[in-house]
């Protein structure tokens, strides 16, 4: 987790491909990126294990007396 960055001009385009929300112009653009550079490659990985992990977790409800609680 300490590995950094190297391309910071490229994190935000990263972070919607993750997502999947990125137009088809700018998705090709980020895949070019990823086979040219290791390290976005490792942080596109990184998130991507990361949020399977988070859809993975159990869904929990809130008790259903929490609105008269607050």
């Amino acid at each position: 987790m300490g590995r950094t960055l190297h391309c910071p001009e490229w994190e935000e385009k990263l972070s919607l491909y993750v997502d999947g929300v990125l137009n088809p112009f700018d998705e090709n653009a980020v895949e070019a990126h990823l086979l040219r550079c290791e390290s976005c490659r490792a942080t596109v990985e990184l998130w991507q294990a990361v949020g399977s992990s988070v859809r993975r977790l159990p869904r929990e409800l809130p008790p259903p007396d929490l609105r008269e609680r607050i």
